[in-house]
């Protein structure tokens, strides 16, 4: 009986492990983004030469067939210092090796950028497969007074809230996990 128990125990996980850990799953579009961030004051030449340090590590990755970059503003703001780009794959005809999809990709582009950019970061995400509805479509919470204590003791929890959450939104890179990232402006 004991064997049987373990056993419906070991399929368990295993099925648990294979499920979605998003309610959408990632779909290779055949593109990744790309997100450039310089400190607060760089010039626009600087972002142009990260930029150009950007190209040159798209390019030699095998699945990208091409790059188009903008700087001045990106996904996480605008100014001298944002920069984006498209990073174009290959078919999928020409991508068939295990490692060569649209997620795969761009974690070897942003590992490539975090530890040759010295001059800013950059990160490369997969599009969501529908927009607003993926991994990262925000965070929505409800407070609620309990307690019965008022509305001006309300707004300030929610505002003690609110401090307690900016830092966690505005952070550096989390390097434990390599999907989620954050920025600072001065």
């Amino acid at each position: 009986m004991m064997v049987v128990y373990i056993g419906l125990a070991v399929v368990g996980v295993f099925l648990f492990m294979r499920l979605p850990t998003s309610f959408l799953p990632t779909e290779d579009q055949g593109f990744v983004m790309v997100s450039v961030q310089l400190p607060a004051g760089a010039t626009k030449e600087r972002t142009d030469a990260t930029l150009a340090q950007v190209t040159q590590l798209a390019k030699s990755i095998p699945e990208i067939e091409n790059i188009i970059t903008v700087s001045g503003f990106s996904f996480s703001g605008s100014g001298q210092n944002m920069a984006m780009g498209f990073a174009i794959l290959k078919d999928w005809n020409e991508r068939t090796a295990s490692g060569s999809d649209a997620v795969a990709v761009a974690g070897k582009l942003t590992g490539m950028m975090m530890g040759t950019l010295k001059d800013g970061f950059g990160i490369a995400v997969v599009p969501p497969p529908i927009l607003e509805l993926g991994n990262g479509s925000g965070l929505s919470i409800n407070l609620q007074d309990r307690n019965n204590t008022g509305h001006t003791a309300l707004l300030a929890k929610r505002n003690e809230l609110i401090q307690k959450c900016v830092p966690a939104v505005c952070l550096t890179p989390a390097p434990s996990v390599p999907a989620v990232w954050k920025t600072r402006r001065s």
